[in-house]
């Protein structure tokens, strides 16, 4: 359930980040 809590934070990281660092979290997570 910790795992849950941790993708709703990235969620709003991702709206602050620009579109560049999004694409390299969607790779990392389809790597592992």
């Amino acid at each position: 359930m910790s795992d849950i809590k941790i993708i709703c934070q990235n969620k709003r990281a991702r709206h602050e980040y620009f579109i560049e660092d999004s694409l390299e979290c969607g790779l990392m997570l389809r790597g592992p």
